[in-house]
């Protein structure tokens, strides 16, 4: 069930990315820093969406790097707690043999 929604919704976009590209097939000029073009308007909308995705992934990887570190920071803290544990669970006990105590 879930497959099929997804091959809808995968065919939905499709069909709307056709129609969004036929009515913007227009040449516009786009004028940057070191020049300027003239493309078809959908594919300066596709650009400029791809840019989007990839500073997003960019800023997206540099936080999951900085997550990772933090985790693997964490987890040799806990190995470093769970190893003093352990060894102090296998001190012996030293009962205190003076009277009154």
């Amino acid at each position: 069930m879930n497959r099929i929604l997804l091959l809808v919704l995968l065919g939905a976009c499709v069909i709307l990315g056709a129609v969004l590209g036929f009515y913007n097939a227009v040449p516009v000029r786009f004028d940057f820093l070191l020049g300027q073009v003239e493309w078809p308007l959908i594919a300066l909308l596709a650009a400029s969406f791809a840019v989007g995705i990839l500073i997003a992934a960019a800023f997206s990887s540099w936080r999951l790097v900085a997550l990772r570190l933090s985790l693997r920071r964490t987890q040799k803290q806990l190995q470093q707690a769970e190893t003093e544990l352990r060894n102090l669970r296998n001190l012996p006990i030293q009962t205190d043999s003076r009277p009154g105590s």
